[in-house]
């Protein structure tokens, strides 16, 4: 099973880094138009419980198969990370939330929340499987981390002024899926399936 050459690996873990907080930024400024200014901070409390529960799963996971195939793991992991921010995306657009009735608030806040937590919980198992299961040195890999969480918040910053908040989210998900080959190209298999460089359940 071919894994990421370091390059590309570092890459990876700076472009997922980058656009995780670049991801908590955008979401703020929507909360901060959706609903009360002062909830769109909570973004930041839905963001650190995701990434919890990301690195707490692959904790539990078996570390030999994870240190094995941490490259396709990493790669499926991105690639949902892409897939669920349009899930939060539409759920920060289309449920409302600004009631003037605590109990209808009281219903609707958990339900964005459940929808805005899975991008993080992949996002937090990409990166810590970066920092624990990859055979890279983990301060090497943590300095690119914190590289791109630095020049993913510049980087933010430049393209709100050019485009709306929901725009640059839709770009952030799109980078997220480009980033997933970063960690493993998929590759086209007997059964005509792209799997990320492994037999999926329809390939003989």
């Amino acid at each position: 099973m071919a894994q990421p050459t370091s390059r590309s690996f570092y890459a990876g873990v700076f472009i997922i880094s980058g656009l995780l907080m670049a991801l908590q930024v955008l979401q703020a400024r929507i909360f901060s138009v959706t609903t009360w200014y002062h909830l769109s901070f909570l973004v930041i409390s839905i963001a650190m419980f995701g990434l919890t529960l990301g690195a707490l799963y692959a904790h539990k996971e078996d570390e030999a198969t994870q240190r094995q195939n941490y490259g396709t793991l990493m790669t499926e992991a991105s690639a949902r990370f892409g897939l669920f921010i349009l899930l939060a995306l539409i759920a920060q657009l289309r449920l409302p939330l600004a009631f003037a009735e605590a109990l209808k608030t009281a219903i609707f806040l958990p339900l964005i929340a459940a929808c805005t937590i899975p991008a993080y919980f992949y996002a937090g198992y990409v990166l810590s499987l970066a920092m624990t299961r990859a055979p890279f040195p983990s301060a090497r890999t943590y300095g690119f981390d914190l590289l791109g969480a630095a020049a993913g918040c510049l980087l933010t910053l430049a393209v709100m002024e050019a485009i709306d908040a929901p725009s640059a989210v839709l770009l952030v998900s799109a980078a997220a899926l480009l980033a997933a080959r970063c960690f493993g190209p998929y590759e086209k298999k007997a059964c005509g399936h792209l799997c990320p460089d492994r037999r999926c359940g329809g390939c003989s």
